[in-house]
């Protein structure tokens, strides 16, 4: 009898410490569970809202690319040129991935040395996407329009309706953004664009292509082309060709060609040039 009712107290003793042992897994399970559900949602939160420099709203490690954009100022558009410029330079703007660096030059008739980005922001990214768990998507949208794309788009304006120069020295402008954007060591190893907006007539002391487009090959001996060479190896340029009145004979094959030659020449290549309507 005394030995039955001790192996019943034995089996009693061991469901409740099974019991036990099953339940404080079941806990530890839990707490796992909803630590990795904080730790998810915490990375989350980090990736959607990384830190920014408040300033030039580049994420706290530097910017993750560069989109340097030369707008040539020496020669007026017309209204519709100038729409179309606009929108496609608003779609440029759509395509810039957060993190990205975007720096507007003018071509000016006299360069500035050293040059000076007339804007140099960050794409901070937008509220579009994001989720009210990790983030504030009207916050970060609102931060968009109101620090980035308002100033941007105002600056565009501004450059895109500026008036006539007694010259255009687009290569002596090249020249001076690539050393000071794609010649920045932290720079060097991010994806680069070259936007320009011109009608590529270049008419400086050096060269002046009014006086008819030369072959590059030509040009590449001179004394001139290795003044005004640059560094441009990896950039990818993209061209929005603003057509001029009564410079069909200038603005013609040879003078694409010239042009794509120049940047092969520099290191970079052209992904596409886009004609302006108008």
């Amino acid at each position: 009898m005394m030995g039955a009712r001790r192996r019943r107290l034995r089996k009693r003793r061991s469901g409740s410490e099974s019991e036990g042992l099953w339940k404080a897994g079941l806990i530890a399970a839990v707490a796992c569970a909803l630590f990795a559900g904080g730790a998810w949602i915490y990375m989350e939160a980090a990736s959607a809202n990384p830190k920014i420099d408040q300033a030039t709203l580049c994420p706290a490690g530097g910017p993750t690319g560069v989109a340097a954009v030369l707008i040539d100022t020496t020669d007026t558009l017309s209204p519709v040129q100038r729409l179309d410029v606009l929108n496609k330079l608003r779609g440029l703007r759509e395509e810039l991935p957060r993190g990205w660096l975007v720096a507007i030059y003018p071509v000016k008739s006299t360069p500035e040395q050293p040059p000076r980005a007339s804007l140099s922001l960050c794409n901070p990214g937008r509220g579009e996407g994001l989720s009210q768990l990790t983030s504030n998507p009207a916050l970060v949208e609102k931060r968009w329009r109101q620090a980035f794309d308002t100033p941007l788009q105002d600056l565009l304006g501004s450059l895109v309706a500026a008036g006539q120069g007694t010259s255009s020295p687009i290569m002596e402008t090249i020249q001076s953004v690539a050393v000071a954007e794609f010649g920045d060591p932290d720079k060097k190893s991010l994806p680069r664009r070259l936007v320009l907006v011109s009608d590529m007539l270049q008419y400086s002391q050096k060269l002046s292509q009014y006086n008819g487009t030369r072959a590059f090959g030509e040009f590449a001996k001179t004394d001139a082309y290795r003044s005004l060479k640059s560094d441009l190896r990896d950039v990818d340029v993209e061209i929005l060709y603003v057509s001029r009145a009564n410079q069909e004979r200038r603005q013609n094959a040879d003078h694409i060609a010239f042009w794509t030659d120049f940047f092969a020449d520099e290191g970079a290549s052209i992904s596409r040039i886009v004609r302006i309507s108008g």
